[in-house]
C-alpha cells in the first residue's frame, strides 16, 4: 500500500466512527450535536499534526501531508455542512448567526482561509504559485489561531481539552522556533 492510499485509509477511519458510535452507544442523545463537535475535534487534531510532521522527517515515510491536509479540510467541510444541515437550511438563520456569533464569525474565518490551501495543493496550481505557495500554506497557523478561538467560544465548561490543543500548538511552534536536533 502506497504512502498515500495508507494515509487516506487510517486518517479517514475516524469520520466512520463518528458516525457509528451513536448506533452503538445509548447515551448520545442529540446525534447531530455529536457530529458537530467530533468532526471539529478531528480537524483541529489534523491540524496540529499536520503542522508537527516537519518536525521528524521520517513521519514522511507514513504520513502523506498533502493527502493529510486534503483530508482535514474535508472533516472542516463536514463540519460545515453538518452545522448547516443542523440549521435546517434556514439560510437566515445561518446569516444572523454569521452577523452576531463571534465564535461562527471566527469558524467561517477559519474555514474560508483554509480553502486557498486546499486549491494550492493541486499540483498545477502549486506550479502556478511558485514562491507564493509557502507563503499561502503559512495560512495554516492563522487557521488554527481562528479554530480555536472559534472552540474557546463554544466551550461552556470543561476548558481542559482546549488547554491541551494550544500547549500542544505552543509546543510545535517552539520546538520549530528552536529546533533541539536537525531533521535527518
Amino acid at each position: 500500500m502506497s504512502i498515500k492510499s495508507r494515509t487516506l485509509f487510517y486518517f479517514n477511519i475516524p469520520i466512520f466512527l463518528i458516525f457509528i458510535y451513536p448506533l452503538i452507544d445509548n447515551l448520545i442523545f442529540d446525534f447531530m450535536a455529536y457530529t458537530i463537535k467530533m468532526t471539529g475535534y478531528v480537524t483541529l487534531i489534523y491540524l496540529l499534526l499536520i503542522l508537527s510532521l516537519p518536525l521528524y522527517n521520517k513521519f514522511g515515510q507514513y504520513i502523506d501531508r498533502k493527502v493529510l491536509g486534503l483530508i482535514t479540510f474535508s472533516y472542516a467541510l463536514v463540519h460545515f455542512f453538518l452545522y448547516i444541515f443542523d440549521n435546517s437550511f434556514n439560510f437566515k438563520l445561518l446569516l444572523d448567526d454569521l452577523l452576531f456569533r463571534r465564535y461562527i464569525q471566527s469558524g467561517y474565518i477559519a474555514l474560508l482561509l483554509f480553502i486557498p490551501l486546499a486549491i494550492t495543493s493541486i499540483d498545477y496550481i502549486k506550479n502556478l504559485t511558485k514562491s507564493y505557495w509557502h507563503l499561502i500554506h503559512r495560512l495554516i497557523y492563522i487557521i488554527i489561531v481562528f479554530s480555536f478561538i472559534h472552540y474557546n467560544m463554544i466551550i461552556k465548561a470543561d476548558y481542559m481539552v482546549f488547554y491541551i490543543y494550544v500547549f500542544l500548538f505552543l509546543l510545535i511552534i517552539f520546538f520549530k522556533l528552536f529546533p533541539l536536533y536537525k531533521n535527518e
